[in-house]
């Protein structure tokens, strides 16, 4: 038994065999050539694609704080909050989601304030409100100074506000001996 087990480890490889093993042999190196090659690319590669997500990050980085903007802006026009604007428009219109009375076209460079109403004749027009100790402005200046927010909690919750002073006004309705409104117009909060 032992002289049939070193025999047959001992015996040499028949042609094919030995074709088989050249032809296996060729594949590794040409594989090994091929990785080496990849080897030599790779770090230019991973450099080149280092540099171009660096960029991508900065610019979508860029991109991300315009969107949010931009997403914040339209959230409030589909809402009805606010108008769609471009800056620096003079006039904006805002309505409230609560009710339709509270609709104001506001100067955004004087900051005169007025409300869309019915006429006797059931047309619409704007109302001029009165804001009590609104500074005069110069419209010329062609400068947006003002600001108006309305509140989805609650009408009292209805803010004009000077963006260079901080001024705040608020509306307040004035009603008649039997608790019908008769007018409205816009106090400044009572720290000012």
């Amino acid at each position: 038994m032992s002289g049939f087990i070193s025999q047959s480890c001992s015996r040499a490889p028949d042609t094919a065999a030995e074709a088989r093993i050249d032809a296996l042999q060729k594949k590794i190196e040409a594989q090994s050539a091929e990785i080496a090659s990849f080897k030599k690319a790779t770090p230019t590669s991973l450099d080149e694609v280092n540099t171009v997500t660096q960029s991508l990050a900065g610019s979508f980085s860029d991109l991300s704080a315009s969107v949010s903007w931009e997403v914040t802006n339209l959230e409030q026009t589909v809402k009805g909050l606010k108008s769609a604007i471009l800056q620096p428009t003079r006039y904006e219109v805002i309505q409230s989601a609560l009710a339709a009375k509270w609709t104001f076209r506001l100067d955004r460079f004087t900051g005169k304030v007025c409300q869309l109403v019915e006429t006797s004749s059931k047309g619409l027009a704007w109302e001029e409100m009165l804001v009590r100790d609104l500074p005069e402005m110069d419209p010329t200046e062609k400068q947006v100074r003002f600001q108006l927010f309305t509140s989805t909690i609650a009408a009292r919750h209805t803010y004009l506000i000077d963006l260079l002073t901080g001024n705040t006004w608020t509306p307040v309705s004035v009603t008649d001996d039997t608790g019908k409104e008769t007018d409205i117009y816009w106090r400044p909060f009572a720290y000012q």
